[in-house]
């Protein structure tokens, strides 16, 4: 739902319109019946709509530049704006659920398709399909090319399943990793209770890194993540020499 405000300034009539397009709310504006424009935002502290780029207009018998005017009934056109931008972002939102729960369902299938990229060649998705199919650890993304989407599933689904295929295909991997984290998580729990009775640090990992310190003779340090008694985790360096 579009609003349209009129203001009176000395050097003529402003008419302001709040537009709701498909993703964002935008600002139209026109002085003086003149060539209507898309303005860059309000600004609060000035109380004024602000523009792009200067505007000409006749004050006083002469021509000159404004970069937006100052609103009388700025708090009015703000509060508008920032229904129309909240509708658009829970719009967005609605959306975005009724596509994930029309995948999950079955209702819309997931469709994969093959990219022939220069360095890297293959099967590509995107938006809630891709969204989907990370979660469920087939597919990634790969910066500067896309959503990467498993070769395996494509040879044992097709380029088109169902999200209860991919699932069920993903099982036996999502099962290996949750018990994986859960045994991690089980070997930390008893660390820090260790920790706990003994009052002593217990050590929980141990690794190599660059030396900190140009001042120390040495190249790498030995980084030790320690399971403190007070159930805090703390990480010393030790130079090698």
């Amino acid at each position: 739902m579009n609003t349209k405000f009129e203001i009176e300034k000395s050097f003529g009539k402003v008419t302001i319109e709040i537009v709701e397009l498909k993703a964002e709310t935008k600002i139209k504006c026109q002085i003086n019946g003149k060539e209507e424009f898309v303005a860059k935002n309000l600004d609060e502290t000035k109380k004024a709509l602000v523009f792009w780029v200067a505007r000409e207009i006749k004050i006083d018998g002469k021509i000159q530049k404004i970069g937006g005017v100052v609103l009388p009934n700025f708090d009015e056109v703000n509060a508008a704006f920032k229904v129309s931008k909240k509708a658009i972002q829970e719009k967005i939102v609605a959306e975005k659920a009724q596509k994930i729960a029309d995948l999950k369902s079955g209702k819309t299938k997931i469709k994969v398709s093959y990219h022939d990229g220069e360095y890297l060649s293959g099967y590509t998705i995107y938006g809630e399909e891709a969204e989907l199919l990370v979660e469920l650890k087939l597919a990634k993304y790969v910066d500067g090319w896309g959503y990467l989407v498993n070769g395996e599933l494509v040879k044992a689904l097709g380029e088109e399943f169902a999200y209860e295929q991919a699932a069920e295909f993903a099982k036996p991997k999502l099962d290996t990793i949750a018990a994986k984290k859960s045994e991690k998580e089980a070997e930390l729990a008893a660390k820090f209770a260790e920790a706990k009775q003994s009052g002593k640090p217990v050590e929980i990992s141990r690794w190599m890194a660059d030396c900190n310190d140009p001042n120390e003779e040495c190249s790498v340090d030995v980084m030790t993540e320690l399971a403190m008694p007070n159930g805090t985790v703390k990480t010393t360096r030790q130079h090698t020499w």
